[in-house]
């Protein structure tokens, strides 16, 4: 990267080697249309020839690229190929492709795209629009989302991927605060929590931390002005305070919370429940307090469940992540309502490694 630019931080300097690695990618895809196809695979079980294990690894190498460059160091035409690239591999048959083509859709709009872009790209390729240019909005609020329809699971789990991707960066609050995308989005991820397919519904289990963590109450309008994503649509007030994040959440919570629940039963694969408990951690580390409320109890009620260690026939990871997610919750050891006690055993405030011990010490 100091060789192209990225340390030295000049115009483009990042765009030959972004190019170079959308070519190979392209090529890549070019070699293996040539082969006969394998029917499309979507459980974790899924294997992939060398030429997909070659394409993944470039989307995964060019959207860490993306996350780490600095401003101006991506041209805006380049970035656009990184866009088509993410939305062409998105459906692939290949997971390991489908979640690269999710991360470069992500990282491209957090390094290079704005807000304005973000929401094209949601509209055409999480919520299904037929163009991205604001002539047709997604599927109404209303609607059973696309999670219902018959658009093959890979693509679902596609879909669920980059909805994850893009909701994570700068972007996700204003997203969601848009009352013609907010809603649908969470309209679609609460129909493929019902999902027949198991890897689809952990995808969407994994969605539901940064669509809770946010979600804002429904603004009127969007300032087209605004340039981040936490400043609140109406300006400086009691609507941009982490109370009103908090309301937004709790009222996100209300509509996923059965769905939520129905994750948490005995029959659900552990797939899907360690997806759900990575998502609501997640969530938690994007809203504190989100759950310690009425509307949250019940969840935090099932997790708690969920990370008995002495539970019968509880996968061990399964118990570990819940476990994770009521440290989170409960804010211990960050000054929360049961951190106090733990001051001592943190290292210092952030460390990864201090964290790892809080969690080590309470569970173990």
């Amino acid at each position: 990267l100091a060789g192209r630019g990225g340390w030295l931080a000049e115009p483009n300097g990042l765009d030959p080697l972004v190019s170079d690695w959308l070519d190979a990618a392209a090529g890549c895809r070019a070699n293996d249309e040539s082969d006969d196809r394998p029917a499309a695979v979507v459980g974790p079980g899924a294997v992939a020839h060398d030429p997909l294990r070659t394409l993944a690894s470039i989307l995964a190498a060019l959207a860490e690229v993306l996350s780490s460059s600095r401003p101006g160091s991506v041209s805006d035409d380049v970035a656009r190929r990184c866009l088509d690239a993410g939305r062409s591999h998105l459906s692939d048959p290949d997971l390991h492709v489908r979640e690269a083509a999710a991360r470069v859709l992500g990282s491209t709009l957090d390094a290079v795209g704005d807000r304005d872009d973000a929401s094209n790209v949601v509209r055409e390729v999480v919520l299904g629009a037929a163009a991205a240019d604001g002539d047709s909005g997604p599927s109404p609020p209303s609607s059973p989302g696309w999670g219902l329809r018959d658009d093959g699971a890979a693509v679902r789990h596609g879909r669920l991927l980059a909805c994850n991707s893009i909701l994570s960066t700068r972007w996700g609050a204003s997203l969601m605060a848009d009352r013609s995308v907010g809603p649908a989005i969470v309209s679609s991820v609460r129909s493929c929590m019902r999902d027949r397919t198991a890897t689809v519904r952990a995808a969407a289990c994994r969605a539901v931390g940064p669509v809770l963590g946010k979600s804002l109450p429904p603004c009127p309008a969007l300032d087209a002005s605004r340039t981040s994503a936490d400043e609140c649509p109406r300006g400086p007030g009691p609507a941009s305070s982490s109370s009103s994040r908090g309301a937004g959440g709790a009222t996100t919570l209300r509509e996923l919370r059965g769905d939520i629940l129905r994750a948490t039963r005995a029959g659900e694969s552990a797939d899907v429940q360690l997806a759900l408990a990575r998502g609501l951690t997640r969530a938690t580390r994007i809203m504190p307090d989100l759950f310690l409320c009425r509307t949250g109890m019940p969840v935090m009620d099932a997790a708690l469940m969920l990370a008995i260690s002495g539970s019968s026939g509880r996968d061990p990871e399964v118990r570990r992540a819940f476990q994770v997610f009521l440290w989170s919750a409960l804010r211990m050891g960050s000054g929360g309502p049961a951190g106090e006690a733990s001051d001592r055993v943190r290292g210092g405030e952030g460390s990864v490694a201090s964290a790892a011990s809080v969690e080590d010490e309470a569970f173990t």
